[in-house]
Formats: C-alpha cells, sequence, structure tokens
C-alpha cells in the first residue's frame, strides 16, 4: 500500500504540471531584463521629468542656479534629468531582480 502525502501536488504528473523544470537564468535572459527595466524606467522618467517641467516650471528654476537665465528651458532639464535618472534607477531595479531570481534559484 503506497503512502498517502497530502502535500504532494497533484498536478505533479500533468505536463505543465507545478513539478515542471523552470526555466534557467541565461547571461543572455539577465541582461535583457536589465535592459528592458533600464528601458521602461527611463521612459517613465523622462515623461515624468518632462511633465513637472512643464507643469512646474519654478521647481526646476529654483533647484538650479542659472534657473532665471532666459535660456533656460525647464521641460528640457526635466526630459533629461528624467531620462538620465529613470535609466540608473531601471539597471538598479532590473540587477536587483536579477539578484533576487538567482538567489531564490539557488535555495531552490
Amino acid at each position: 500500500m503506497g503512502e498517502f502525502n497530502p502535500y504532494e501536488s497533484p498536478l505533479g504528473d500533468i505536463p505543465g504540471g507545478l513539478d515542471r523544470a523552470r526555466p534557467s537564468l541565461t547571461a543572455a535572459r539577465a541582461f535583457s531584463i536589465v535592459i528592458a527595466s533600464g528601458l521602461s524606467f527611463s521612459a517613465a522618467g523622462a515623461g515624468i521629468g518632462y511633465a513637472l517641467g512643464v507643469v512646474a516650471p519654478a521647481y526646476y528654476r529654483g533647484v538650479f542656479s542659472n534657473g532665471n537665465d532666459p535660456s533656460f528651458d525647464p521641460a528640457q532639464v526635466g526630459l533629461g534629468l528624467g531620462l538620465s535618472q529613470g535609466m540608473i534607477c531601471g539597471v538598479v531595479v532590473g540587477i536587483a531582480v536579477i539578484l533576487a531570481v538567482a538567489i531564490s534559484r539557488r535555495r531552490a
């Protein structure tokens, strides 16, 4: 008589069930995660920075010492800062995701 394990998944023997092998985290996949995260965060940051420069231009004018210069364009400054800061944040988040996945797979 076989032992009954109430904690065993009933989907274990079904193709595509819970016991299927997890796809490996290759270098190319990790690189694509970091790139995708960086690009999406930079696009979001550029949009937010540009909107801030258009809606509240006094913010960037107050932050920079040459903000009262007639050639100072708060929308361009916001776009550039949002793009660069979003890219940095996206790369950091992408690397954190890669590390979290690698650590969880190492323990499993």
